[in-house]
């Protein structure tokens, strides 16, 4: 008979399989943490992960695949119009798309539902995933294991990295939206040729 320590592995092993679909790269950093410190089996955690990510993948992309046909079938519906110019994008550069968003964080499932809503065939989206499944594990996973004690350093400096970004964007877009709001107007306004 199984005695209380050799069964919370399998239920660690089972979360990590229940998590990884909806937050792959924040549950496999710290299971391999966790593996580090000697809680699981590092090969183990990868092998589920792995097959928790393929899971998981399959079902963001049946879950497009079901909003597509039922939400946006409409010809004159302003996201399916949106979704049309974005497909022509994907349809060239879908490999690409799904394999980085795979390494940036919280973008993984909306890539997959989107093509699963562009009805992109499953067995290119497959391939991907398969190619791509093992290879995030890897990196995430080694990266959770080898630097586990810097983790929570590296996050803070992320976030900070990741707020100096995003101001600077805003930046960009407030300064495009006063030049076309306002100097575009002075000038169409002052522009000698007008003056009759």
């Amino acid at each position: 008979m199984y005695d209380l320590v050799s069964i919370y592995p399998i239920f660690g092993y089972l979360l990590i399989f229940l998590l990884t679909p909806f937050g792959g790269t924040a549950t496999l950093l710290f299971a391999s943490f966790l593996a580090q410190h000697g809680f699981f089996d590092f090969r183990i955690v990868i092998a589920i992960s792995i097959l928790a990510e393929i899971t998981g993948d399959i079902f963001w992309y049946f879950l497009g695949a079901f909003i597509g046909r039922y939400f946006l079938n409409g010809q004159n519906n302003f996201l399916s119009r949106k979704m049309n110019l974005a497909k022509k994008f994907f349809d060239k550069y879908h490999f690409w798309a799904i394999f980085i968003s795979k390494f940036i964080y919280g973008l993984g499932q909306p890539v997959l539902i989107f093509s699963g809503a562009t009805f992109q065939r499953f067995k290119k989206v497959f391939t991907v995933i398969l190619f791509s499944a093992p290879i995030w594990a890897g990196v995430v996973g080694s990266f959770g294991y080898f630097f586990s004690l810097s983790i929570f350093s590296v996050r803070h400096f992320l976030l900070e990295a990741a707020l100096v970004l995003a101001v600077f964007i805003l930046i960009i877009y407030l300064g495009r939206f006063i030049i076309q709001r306002y100097i575009v107007k002075f000038l169409k306004n002052n522009n000698p040729s007008n003056i009759k």
